[in-house]
């Protein structure tokens, strides 16, 4: 009985961390989305190969329920944590934005002289 528990709990709890950082590596903003999407597949699919036969359904259900919980919530624990990085990120740069020097604008150069035109000499063929 405990082999059994131990062959179906280890397999979801890797493949609903997996999940989730798989979720939160494409887009910070939908990681719990993404990571309880691909738990609960990749837990249905768990589910149902090590349930024996007849009870592949019932495998597949436990499988996705589990797998959508741990990568929902693994999924949203790093999304958290990449939103936060990126907000500090950005208070830095505002910050060193804030800091720089105004750019210091050279005046205009002053306008060339005027020179009179003077037309270049006719050719004239001599021969």
């Amino acid at each position: 009985m405990k082999n059994n528990v131990r062959i179906i709990v280890v397999p979801l709890i890797l493949v609903g961390l997996s999940s989730g950082v798989g979720g939160c590596a494409t887009n910070q903003g939908t990681g719990a989305l993404i990571g309880t999407g691909a738990g609960a597949g990749a837990g249905a699919l768990i589910g149902s190969n090590v349930a024996g036969s007849g009870k592949r359904t019932q495998g597949a259900l436990i499988g996705a329920g589990a797998g959508a919980l741990i990568g929902g919530v693994t999924g949203s624990a790093i999304g958290k944590n990449g939103d936060d990085e990126k907000k500090a990120r950005e208070k830095q740069d505002l910050k060193y934005q804030e800091a720089a020097p105004a750019p210091q604008y050279a005046p205009p150069a002053a306008p060339a002289p005027a020179t009179p035109y003077t037309p270049p000499p006719q050719y004239s063929p001599q021969r």
